[in-house]
């Protein structure tokens, strides 16, 4: 059953609708726009005197409409389309040439440019190809020749290449871009570069889909097989099977990718293709098969840093194995986690042994652990930055802090400020290692015994010395064990010629860090020396 709708203006009728009886007020208006083309946004339909809402139903009795035609303004419509960009496409035509509000509607929804009057802006047409690369089949002929917006649009939707112009699909940038968001996009590729061996190569390091797409002289070219593995070892999964199964071709592509792994045939996966897969990628252990149980499968996959997950995939044997998981922390204290094995983190016998190996250990450990005393002092003689693992109150204690840096002066650096300007503390530190000289408090590098103690390990610590600490004995002990101690002499005692003479005796070198009146008196020889050089017999002519 239909209903013949009149539909009158001001000036008289303007048309006849067939409305269906299911439809509501706004199926009537967008059969007014087709026929009319008058937007439906600027319709307003009268029933009498009563304004009829879109979602309303038609009543049987209603066959005469009156439609006033609303003006909207360039500021409603910017609110419409804001709203809902696809309105563009049935606003009335000054709306689609109105630059604001199509570049409103495209940067929304890029596709609403095939509706506008603007398929020759530069900014609009870059919005639209933004937000959908195939509205590159809407923008004008000479954009579609725009490096900029080509790249846009192929760069969101790498099929849009089959809309650029031809010299931009002989673009090798351009065509890689697209490749490698769609490998589908190389059939529009131009001919030249999908003939042109270094090229494909580069397709192939973007997007190993693209190998199945490749003319057949190269998919069936064992060398070129071999060079592509060599880019991207998941190309792999796009070979026939006689290369899946060539030795050569999959040990190059586990080697590229260890999740290459996964495509080759279970005859190639001895000990050493595993392992050349693992090393690469640990989470290739999960096709490692029979191998997740052996040793030296797991710690080749396990890196020193990161989050090492091996263990995930290790045999339930291993991972009750102490002896091995003391050699999985020693390579990274985190190959614990997200294992079963991750209860040991609470076994002191464990950690104690794990911490002689791997001080960082200690970050793991649970909280009574890092309270142990013997534990952390175990673990910062490793590795000083564990003293930061710490409980709060080992952290805190002086006494605990001088046994500390007695057996790892470095960790000064993480001591609080308090604890570092204790002159015991730092003095001890420096003793076990002259290095923690640089976390000692400038006020305390004014001390000349604490200079003396690092200068004597290594000449060149004379650099931190302050004030008095930095006298002629010190100065004297550097430069004798280091010429290059020479240069952080304070400047009088450079004119020591005791200190002068001790540098420039094991390279004149030394020389340059004086001033130019102690060279001449170290260069030149006394009257004494000369009378002496007078008296000495003449070599014979």
């Amino acid at each position: 059953m239909t209903l013949d709708l009149h539909v009158s203006g001001l000036s008289g009728c303007l048309c006849t609708v067939t409305a269906g009886y299911t439809w509501v007020v706004s199926d009537v208006k967008a059969a007014i726009e087709h026929a009319t083309g008058i937007s439906r946004w600027e319709q307003q339909l009268l029933a009498g005197t009563r304004e009829l809402a879109d979602m309303s139903p038609l009543s049987g009795e209603v066959l005469d409409l009156t439609l006033i035609r609303k003006q909207l303004e360039m500021k409603d419509w910017l609110s419409l389309i804001q709203e809902e960009p696809q309105i563009l496409e049935h606003s009335a035509h000054w709306v689609k040439e109105c630059r604001t509000i199509v570049l409103e509607a495209v940067k929304q929804d890029g596709q609403m440019l095939q509706h506008s009057k603007l398929c020759d802006d530069h900014e609009v047409a870059l919005a639209a190809v933004s937000d959908c690369g195939l509205a590159l089949a809407h923008v004008s002929a000479s954009l579609r020749n725009d490096r900029q917006i080509v790249l846009a649009a192929v760069q969101e939707a790498g099929c849009a290449l089959e809309f650029a112009s031809g010299k931009l699909k002989n673009d090798a940038e351009v065509v890689l871009a697209a490749v490698r968001k769609d490998a589908s996009a190389l059939q529009h590729a131009s001919r030249q570069l999908r003939e042109d061996h270094r090229f494909l190569l580069a397709v192939i390091r973007r997007n190993s889909q693209a190998f199945s797409l490749l003319p057949i002289q190269w998919q069936s070219s064992r060398e070129f097989a071999l060079e592509a593995a060599e880019q991207n070892g998941d190309v792999l999964a796009h070979m026939p099977e006689a290369f899946q199964s060539d030795r050569d071709i999959a040990s190059t592509a586990v080697r590229q990718n260890g999740l290459a792994l996964r495509y080759t045939p279970s005859s190639l996966r001895d000990l050493k293709l595993v392992l050349e897969a693992v090393t690469e990628n640990d989470a290739a252990l999960q096709y490692a098969g029979e191998f997740q149980a052996q040793r030296e499968v797991i710690l080749s996959a396990i890196k020193p840093e990161g989050v090492a997950l091996a263990l995930q995939y290790a045999s339930p044997a291993l991972l009750h194995d102490e002896s091995f998981l003391l050699d999985v922390v020693q390579k990274n204290p985190s190959a614990l986690l997200h294992s079963s094995a991750e209860s040991l983190h609470g076994c002191r016998r464990f950690i104690l042994e794990a911490a002689h190996r791997n001080g960082s250990i200690l970050s793991h450990a649970s909280p009574d652990l890092q309270a142990d005393r013997d534990v952390v002092l175990t673990a910062v003689k490793q590795h000083s930055a564990s003293f930061m693992n710490a409980a709060s109150g080992l952290r805190c204690d002086p006494c605990f802090a001088l046994e500390a840096v007695a057996v790892n002066g470095l960790l000064l650096e993480y001591l609080s400020s308090d604890l570092c300007s204790d002159a015991t503390i730092a003095k001890t530190a420096v003793q076990q290692n002259w290095k923690a000289i640089r976390f000692v408090p400038a006020a305390l590098r004014s001390n000349r015994d604490l200079l003396m103690s690092a200068v004597q390990q290594n000449a060149l610590a004379l650099r931190y010395g302050t004030g008095d600490a930095v006298d002629a004995a010190v100065s004297l002990a550097a430069v004798s064990s280091d010429w290059r101690a020479l240069q952080f002499v304070p400047l009088h005692l450079k004119c020591n010629l005791q200190i002068v003479n001790a540098a420039v005796k094991q390279d004149p070198r030394a020389l340059q860090y004086v001033p130019r009146d102690v060279q001449m008196r170290v260069l030149l020889p006394t009257y004494e020396e000369l009378d002496k050089l007078s008296q000495m017999p003449q070599a014979p002519t």
